[in-house]
């Protein structure tokens, strides 16, 4: 077994597709000891973690991700996604979702969530915004 931590998320990525959740989790965790820094490799651990439905795992790493990375603009899609998944509360979500403040990260937030309407609307807000380089919206 490889002791890199590249190594380790592409194989664990791999036994993934394979529907091997418990041993791309494993495999993650190990990652993650090896580069403790990297918040990407807590955010995929914490998406493994969720796809495996523990939620209350899944969340304790995502706080960890936080505490190393506390600027970063995918935290509260992660935090909004995970509370998606684990409780289906959608005014919850909402609520994440307003903490979203990177223009571009929300609008693809709000679409992903199925919301086209508001997504057209920040989409408008946004100052690079104009129907000559983005087309008239219905």
């Amino acid at each position: 077994m490889p002791n890199d931590a590249e190594a380790l998320r592409a194989l664990a990525e791999v036994y993934q597709e394979d529907d091997r959740l418990t041993d791309a989790m494993l495999l993650q965790r190990r990652a993650v000891a090896l580069d403790p820094n990297a918040v990407g490799g807590y955010l995929q651990l914490m998406t493994r973690l969720q796809l495996m439905r523990d939620y209350k795992a899944a969340q304790r790493v995502l706080e960890q991700a936080a505490r190393l990375d506390s600027v970063s603009t995918s935290i509260p899609v992660y935090r909004a996604l995970l509370e998606l998944a684990a409780t289906g509360n959608f005014e919850r979500v909402n609520e994440l979702a307003e903490a979203i403040d990177d223009t571009e990260t929300r609008i693809g937030f709000v679409y992903y969530r199925g919301d086209l309407d508001e997504a057209i609307r920040l989409l408008r807000q946004s100052p690079e915004w104009s129907v000559s380089n983005h087309g008239e919206a219905a």
